[in-house]
């Protein structure tokens, strides 16, 4: 649903078919309306970036892991043997939310230390395990978008999923007349 008419990443401005080089060549589609999820009730990208009290908790894992189980078709789990039954992408923004939350009854840094505690194998600030889900920051999550298709720059999306939402392709990549560029 990432629709935005131009926007910026690496320090570079992307516009009309350049937009393709970070987009890919898929048609855009938005996301069916019953799977989409602001907080403070919010119907639009535009109407969270006007809203300063608009920020993500570990509350509202809690709230698309009932969505996931409960509105049909099912958001299919990962694994039926493991706990983790999700995994949510978060930009690194929507990580520092959550990592600075100190009014939500749940709070991060204390769940995170304890796993640091007991895992000494895992990625150390990449992921942490929440309820049913894993969750994982990355710096390439697209903002929200305004109506008029400019980008929202304090909104950020970010991807909810379970079994069969992925796609991958293998490359070996190509060139882009400066270098090579890594395939998918």
């Amino acid at each position: 649903g990432f629709n935005a008419s131009s926007f910026t990443w690496g320090g570079k401005t992307y516009t009309g078919a350049k937009r393709l080089a970070l987009t890919g060549m898929n048609g855009i589609t938005a996301p069916s309306s019953d799977r989409v999820y602001r907080p403070n009730n919010k119907q639009t990208d535009q109407q969270v970036s006007d809203d300063p009290t608009a920020t993500f908790s570990l509350s509202d894992i809690d709230y698309l892991e009932y969505l996931a189980e409960t509105q049909q078709p099912y958001i299919k789990p990962i694994s039926e043997k493991s706990g983790i039954k999700y995994h949510l992408y978060v930009h690194n923004s929507i990580w520092k939310q959550m990592v600075e939350d100190t009014k939500s009854p749940i709070q991060f840094r204390e769940i995170f230390t304890a796993q640091m505690d007991g895992k000494k194998d895992a990625l150390v600030g990449r992921y942490f395990d929440y309820s049913q889900t894993r969750v994982f920051r990355s710096d390439k999550l697209p903002n929200g978008v305004a109506a008029d298709g400019s980008v929202l720059p304090h909104v950020r999306r970010s991807v909810f999923c379970g079994r069969d939402a992925a796609v991958l392709a293998l490359g070996a990549g190509y060139s882009d007349g400066n270098g090579k560029v890594p395939g998918f």
